[in-house]
């Protein structure tokens, strides 16, 4: 299937820290392309799809990683809010990790951070972890009209994971 072979192509370009190399025979980590990877591993283990379970833990590996780092900008944060999100998908305890990197966010990036991705992978990880009220609070200011400019976070991306938030977590705000 193609799921096999994609997870073999996968196989082949995990390195030592869970991260994915971007090209074959490369060394090149893109953080977005691996949590993205990771994210797809994930929804599809939920899909009854065969992952292995090698492949994903080393993986959480790297996501751990992000997720206990300080970002040195809103890009690494954003990635970071997303590394939590995802391992509070998988049920793991990241409460602590969560609070640190919203305490960062707010000191290093008011006015900014609000409206940002992160913002949502963070609510989405506190409606998981049953922190309601913050979970509503964070998640209160996204819109979908935001215009970032990055490579792999235009306008796009971002409202198509906007999108995905809300209807897996807040779908009464669709």
């Amino acid at each position: 299937s193609d799921l096999s072979s994609l997870l073999g192509e996968l196989r082949s370009r995990q390195n030592d820290a869970g991260a994915y190399k971007l090209w074959p025979g490369g060394d090149e980590v893109v953080e977005f392309v691996s949590l993205y990877t990771q994210h797809l591993l994930i929804e599809a283990g939920e899909r009854g799809q065969a992952v292995p379970g090698d492949l994903v833990a080393t993986g959480n590996k790297y996501l751990r990683s992000l997720a206990q780092r300080d970002g040195n900008n809103l890009t690494e944060e954003r990635q970071t809010a997303y590394a939590i999100y995802l391992l509070t998908r998988q049920g793991q305890r990241m409460a602590a990790e969560a609070s640190a990197a919203r305490k960062r966010l707010a000191e290093l990036h008011r006015g900014q951070w609000e409206a940002d991705i992160a913002a949502a992978w963070l609510a989405a990880a506190m409606k998981l972890m049953r922190q309601e009220r913050d979970a509503q609070g964070l998640i209160a200011n996204m819109r979908f009209d935001a215009a970032p400019d990055e490579l792999y976070y235009d306008p796009m991306t971002r409202d198509a994971l906007l999108l995905f938030v809300l209807s897996r977590h807040f779908p009464e705000r669709l």
